[in-house]
């Protein structure tokens, strides 16, 4: 087997090592190091060895840090966007402003959408709040679905209105 530059063992999009039949998943096989990651690789793996065409794709990995109050995010972040060069709209909702977080004492939250400014597809979600990571699961669906985010009056994505 082979060994990137930091230690992890090289696999292509199957999980398959340099000799195909050996796979790696989870931590051994890179960042990033999370269970979520090591769980979808181990199903690419399962459907690899059972015949069927899979592969695998970091694109919506959640992250959650279960701290009080929780951060997550998943898909591209505002800095990986700025990193990129890659222009994106950058949508922020207060928690202050969320009739929910009020009545349950925790307001001290942020959802951030990062948004492909043509098309509208949320391209990342962070979230940081009580349950977080709970609510990550829809941010994922959001971003491995291609989800659209409009504004409001929105209806034409080649519009050049701002949110």
């Amino acid at each position: 087997m082979q060994v990137d530059a930091k230690g992890f063992i090289t696999v292509d999009s199957q999980r398959r090592t340099s000799d195909p039949q050996i796979f790696a998943i989870g931590d051994v096989a890179g960042e990033p190091m999370l269970a979520h990651k090591a769980t979808r690789e181990a199903k690419v793996v399962a459907d690899v060895l059972a015949g069927e065409p899979a592969a695998f794709d970091n694109v919506a990995i959640p992250a959650v840090v279960f701290t009080d109050p929780e951060v997550a995010w998943c898909g591209l972040t505002e800095t990986q966007a700025k990193t990129e060069n890659r222009e994106v709209h950058v949508v922020r909702f207060p928690w202050g402003a969320s009739g929910r977080a009020i009545t349950i004492g925790r307001p001290e939250g942020l959802t951030k959408l990062i948004v492909e400014p043509k098309t509208e597809r949320v391209l990342g979600v962070g979230i940081v709040g009580a349950g977080a990571g709970e609510l990550m699961v829809e941010a994922v669906l959001a971003v491995e679905t291609a989800a659209v985010a409009r504004g409001p009056g929105r209806h034409d994505p080649r519009s050049s209105h701002a949110f």
